[in-house]
């Protein structure tokens, strides 16, 4: 049976690309990793990089904002 396609946003696929790349996998890896976790046969999800910095990561008084792991300030 030939392989399911999934079309991701362009600009997310790069995205995911990159984040793999810098776990040394695949974005194919990745997919069917969290394909089998979700299935139930696996309860480790594949690793990711750690969280991006992002602009502004001081708040309007000039103190550091502490980031959760989707980049959101807690």
């Amino acid at each position: 049976m030939p392989a399911g396609i999934y079309r991701a946003d362009e600009a997310l696929r790069k995205r995911a690309i990159a984040a793999a790349g810098q776990v040394d996998s695949c974005l194919n890896a990745h997919i069917n990793g969290f394909l089998l976790w979700l299935v139930g046969d696996t309860d480790e999800l594949p690793s990711r990089p750690a969280p991006r910095p992002i602009d502004g990561l001081h708040g309007p008084d000039g103190i550091c904002t502490e980031l959760r792991d989707d980049n959101e300030s807690v």
